[in-house]
């Protein structure tokens, strides 16, 4: 064959103009597949560059540790003398303050909480966005995230213990990159919480009874691994423990969920996004298969001449294929193109809006380019050879035949006695089945995914009212010493954390055995019997009457329970004894306590108080989720309402066109375009309500997976919630997309000629 002269090529443009109709609505949804898969590995890479880049530029800590009292230099040369010079210790001393209606706009009766610092020039120093660091009295800095959240500019002013500060600076330090106020939150809360810089004179004027003695260490030796610093840092525990330091935190770099927790979630993402487009290119390359196949089958007697002509399988393979390629490869071009540009701005915001991230540069990412163009070209060339060759491998007499089943049918499907117009439809469904079994799998995709978006926010919002319910009392002041107070409202209660099966954290609360606050069992009398929360029995699957080891932190002390009875609190591990009980076992003396429970307010010197748990603290995890993630999530519900109406468009077509020669014997047959609709487009119907039906028990389990897998990540009880009106949104949507679509579908019907009917008769 003469290959300048082959008729082939010059068939691929026509073929691409006029199936305009399918190729155009898969390039476009390809193109924002990419551009959004290749702006967030693009923005997501740049970003951990920055992170790992920032460890040395920012001085990142290896961690730090806090103690109940100052030490002096005396007390660091021991310790250094112990640890052979490997860590260099620094003060990094800190107040936490927590006040209402600290700026303009914050007039809710909201607790504000901020962690105060010096300037700092050697470890953990900021990353400017904005303005300057306190240079004089009367100036202070805070994080841009927290500012953006309370719509705070420069030159704002911010009151703390009646002190006035003008805010001189936004910036970003890399040990909050996500602002959690303590490790053991579940959420961090930057709408809430924020830490903040003053000069040297603003820091010593702050009251004494609130400075945190905290220190940082860094190892001395550049080269040393993150495992080999983890394992190190044992040495750092044990010279402290050994000195007999009153050690009251200590925490690993790598433990901290404030230093962490931004880059492995970035990681993820990027991570599930590739698998999604896989995912999505699966499915395309089914979509394809179904096109192409159809056109196979239009075209049978000339893809049989041209195989009694000469041409071989391979050449019609390759022709066949070449169409989907062309158009997946520019899709994938154009939205590499817009990753490096409008997505990789998009996604970068995104996450700009969820943490506290220092400043990055955006870095040509190869990786990027193979995930999302390279990966995705194998596949759906692996899948349409398959499905190409499989159909090609007839011989060309059968082409010549129109006749392309593999193997001689036995007899046609009997139909049930149904009037006329059912058996047409009934016959319309059996003879697409692949068609609609792609559809089957498309919309299920879309339905998990768009449940998965849709039932988060619902979910955790259920998750924190649930917190508020079950809490003990609305408020929770901890204290930094005992401190009397007359209002009978006020419990005492004793807390301390440990550990549970090494990784989980518990929350231990000794009781007053008169408390109001608490609804569960008896408080047991026995020291060696405890009372768990229902969460804590889920999470870590114990019953009544089971035993429970906990951990102290930072020793080797254990201290093993016989579980008697749960408290109806679901949110979170917590376990319950009396104070006097609490005191005997954790060597407190009589009478010690950690703080108040109240259903209200209490009139306590802030001088005393750490810190104090309020219902709106209860429900930042929501409110905070919602910040960090909203986003996103609206990208997803709105890719996903568009994966769903173009896999209907697409499949919804080929059947029509599969069927073009019988609707066009229809017409001749007196049937006008509505009654031809309701033979056709009820059928596709059918199929895409069965598929709506069929997906959502799988939505359901996919759910499930996922609010475990989630319940995993937190390390606490999250009990699924999905509301049923979800499930109607569901059906409506995927109807009310169809309904769209059968319009568009019900013109394409008008436009099919009654000659057509002729033109193909055999």
């Amino acid at each position: 064959m003469n290959k300048k002269r082959d008729p082939l090529k010059k068939r691929i443009l026509r073929e691409l103009k006029s199936e305009k109709s399918k190729y155009i609505p898969i390039f476009i949804f390809f193109v924002i597949l990419v551009g959004l898969v290749s702006g967030m590995q693009i923005s997501s890479s740049s970003m951990e560059k920055a992170y790992d880049e920032g460890i040395e530029k920012y001085n990142l800590e290896d961690g730090h540790f806090t103690l109940s009292s100052p030490y002096d230099t005396a007390d660091i040369e021991k310790i250094n003398e112990k640890l052979d010079e490997k860590v260099e210790i620094n003060e990094q001393f800190f107040y936490n303050c927590s006040v209402t209606n600290p700026f303009s706009g914050a007039d809710d009766g909201k607790e504000y909480s901020f962690r105060i610092y010096k300037n700092r020039d050697v470890v953990n120093t900021a990353s400017i966005f904005e303005g300057h660091l306190p240079e004089k009295s009367g100036e202070i800095a805070i994080d841009r995230l927290y500012a953006q959240n309370n719509n705070l500019e420069l030159g704002d002013t911010i009151t703390l213990y009646d002190m006035e500060y003008e805010i001189c600076a936004f910036v970003a330090v890399p040990d909050f990159s996500a602002l959690y106020e303590n490790n053991t939150d579940l959420m961090f809360n930057a709408s809430s919480f924020t830490f903040a810089f003053l000069c040297d004179e603003d820091f010593e004027k702050m009251p004494d009874a609130k400075l945190n003695y905290s220190y940082t260490w860094i190892f001395t030796n550049p080269d040393i691994s993150d495992k080999e610093a983890y394992n190190a840092s044992d040495d750092v525990l044990n010279a402290l423990i050994g000195e007999q330091f009153p050690i009251t935190d200590f925490l690993k770099r790598q433990d901290s969920r404030a230093i962490t927790f931004a880059k492995e979630d970035i990681s993820k993402d990027s991570g599930i996004v590739v698998i999604f487009l896989y995912i999505m290119t699966i499915l395309l390359g089914f979509i394809y298969a179904v096109i192409i196949n159809n056109t196979i089958e239009k075209e049978a007697a000339v893809i049989g001449t041209l195989r009694a002509t000469g041409y071989t399988k391979g050449e019609l393979i390759r022709h066949y294929m070449t169409a989907p390629v062309a158009v997946t490869f520019a899709a994938a071009i154009v939205g590499n193109v817009l990753g490096y540009t409008v997505f990789n701005t998009m996604m970068a915001n995104l996450y700009y809006q969820s943490y506290s991230l220092v400043k990055y540069k955006t870095l040509f990412n190869v990786n990027a380019f193979l995930l999302t163009t390279v990966i995705p070209l194998i596949i759906l060339i692996a899948i349409n050879y398959l499905s190409i060759a499989t159909k090609l491998s007839l011989s060309p007499l059968k082409f010549l035949r129109r006749d392309l089943s593999k193997h001689k049918k036995s007899h046609v499907v009997k139909l049930p006695g149904f009037k006329f117009i059912n058996r047409f439809r009934l016959r319309v469904l059996i003879q697409n089945i692949p068609s609609y079994l792609t559809m089957m799998l498309g919309i299920i995709i879309a339905n998990v995914l768009f449940m998965f978006c849709a039932f988060m926010l619902p979910w955790l919002e259920h998750f924190s009212d649930k917190v508020i319910d079950s809490s003990l009392g609305s408020y929770q002041y901890i204290l930094k010493e005992p401190y009397e107070i007359d209002d009978e409202n006020a419990m005492i209660f004793s807390t301390d954390s440990f550990l549970v099966n090494d990784d989980d954290e518990i929350s231990v609360f000794g009781i007053a055995e008169n408390t109001p606050y608490y609804s569960g069992k008896n408080i047991p009398v026995s020291d060696d019997e405890i009372i768990v929360s229902e969460g804590c029995l889920k999470y870590l699957k114990l019953d009544i009457g089971d035993e429970i080891t906990l951990y102290k932190k930072y020793s080797d002390e254990t201290y093993t329970f016989t579980i008697v009875g749960t408290h109806p609190y679901e949110a979170s591990l917590a376990a319950f004894m009396s104070n006097d009980s609490f005191n005997r076992v954790f060597g407190y003396e009589e009478g010690h306590y950690t703080g108040y429970i109240s259903d209200k307010p209490l009139d306590i010197d802030s001088n005393y108080v750490v810190t104090v748990i309020t219902p709106d603290d209860m429900s930042n995890i929501s409110t905070q989720l919602e910040d960090s993630v909203g986003g996103i999530i609206e990208v997803m519900k709105y890719a996903c309402i568009i994966i769903y109406t173009l896999i209907v468009y697409l499949l919804a077509k080929v059947v029509l066109e599969r069927n073009a020669n019988a609707i066009s014997l229809t017409k001749i047959l007196g049937y006008n375009t509505g009654e031809i609709g309701k033979i056709y487009i009820v059928s596709t119907a059918i199929a895409v309500v069965l598929s709506i039906l069929i997906s959502i028990p799988v939505c359901y389990l996919a759910l499930k997976l996922i609010a475990a897998f989630i319940v995993q990540f937190f390390g606490c009880w999250i009990e699924l919630y999905i509301p049923t009106y979800l499930y109607f949104v569901l059906i409506g949507f995927g109807i009310a997309s169809y309904a769209l679509v059968s319009l568009l579908h019900l013109r394409k019907i008008g436009k099919i000629p009654m000659e057509e009917a002729l033109k193909n008769a055999e």
